[in-house]
């Protein structure tokens, strides 16, 4: 199988305290964390919003407030680099560690564990919050593929408060195997 997490969208909410929205900021660009499989954490290039002028979020964040806005990166909205596609698109293939018995501890990860994903202001580098969902939900089960995508609430971990809501899509694919008679 390989596993692929597309980060698509990213929604901020003003906190309940704050119905005046006076320390309601959006972070210009985000990036995020998380740990999967045998990976060692991973990371994303900086994110930022795909056809939304910066300048209008600073200046009006409340009009941005409760809205989805899609995530590209960062490099591909400056047309710098070699990133050709605006989605931050992160591939896993467990099978390339070359053990015969990765795919059945794939399975189990898959059933058992959850996907903790840290949201990060890409400026201050400060923690936003941290977005959960469990992985029983791309297991196969025989079919070719299986795409989950989540609206994941995104929570102060510190404050016990919804900051906003992560939207990703995860896919996992069958490898087609060259079979020689």
């Amino acid at each position: 199988s390989t596993i692929v997490i597309q980060f698509l969208g990213i929604k901020f909410v003003p906190a309940p305290g704050d119905p005046a929205m006076l320390t309601f900021r959006i972070p210009e660009r985000v990036f995020l964390t998380f740990d999967f499989f045998t990976n060692s954490t991973m990371r994303t290039k900086n994110l930022a919003y795909l056809n939304i002028n910066v300048e209008e979020i600073r200046a009006h964040p409340d009009q941005f407030a409760n809205k989805l806005l899609p995530l590209a990166n960062e490099d591909f909205l400056k047309g710098s680099g070699a990133v050709k596609e605006p989605m931050q698109v992160i591939e896993v293939n467990p099978i390339k560690e070359g053990s015969t018995g990765v795919h059945n501890e794939l399975i189990r990860y898959l059933a058992t564990k959850e996907l903790a994903i840290d949201v990060w202001d890409g400026d201050s580098l400060m923690h936003f919050g941290k977005a959960r969902t469990r992985l029983f939900r791309v297991l196969r089960q025989g079919k070719d593929s299986e795409i989950y995508s989540p609206s994941l609430e995104i929570i102060d971990e510190v404050k016990k408060e919804v900051r906003g809501v992560l939207q990703l899509s995860i896919k996992n694919q069958a490898l087609m195997m060259d079979v020689r008679p």
